[in-house]
């Protein structure tokens, strides 16, 4: 509620106040949305590594979600990571932190330990994508599970 009416509604507000600020605020995350669309349709991100998996994201995202990805994909250059566990089509890896054996994380090492040039469309989100507004979504039958589908919904 804070980030939508910016601190301007308390439980007292009364109703004749509320949709004035409601319309306002609206307003306002529609306008950031504008900005959004102009800035990705206008601008065109620096790539910062040789990876295609780059360049892919930076043609599908939106400017501000390729941004986040840029910053995960040069963090995983700090990660080491290896093949702990394997069998049959099941593998687990390990990665982790140089210098810090408690942080565990990052997928795009395994990506990159897997010789991946790009992300797998499974793990693109659709809202995320520059063409989200366009209400184009992939076939139901392109999930392998509906386990999928639902972590894809979450």
């Amino acid at each position: 509620m804070e980030s939508f009416f910016g601190g301007l509604l308390n439980g007292q507000t009364p109703l004749t106040e509320f949709i004035p600020r409601y319309e306002r605020g609206l307003e306002r995350r529609r306008e950031g949305e504008r900005k959004e669309d102009f800035d990705t349709s206008n601008f065109q991100p620096f790539l910062q590594t040789k990876e295609p998996m780059e360049e892919q994201c930076r043609r599908l995202y939106t400017l501000a979600i390729f941004k986040v990805f840029q910053k995960e994909l040069l963090q995983c250059y700090s990660y080491l990571g290896f093949k702990i566990y394997e069998e049959g089509p099941l593998s687990r890896y390990l990665v982790r932190k140089c210098g810090h054996d408690d942080m565990e994380k990052h997928v795009l090492r395994v990506f990159q330990i897997l010789e991946l040039r790009e992300v797998p469309s499974r793990y693109i989100l659709h809202r995320w994508t520059r063409n989200a507004e366009d209400g184009v979504f992939p076939d139901r039958e392109s999930w392998s599970s509906s386990q999928e589908l639902k972590s894809l919904m979450l």
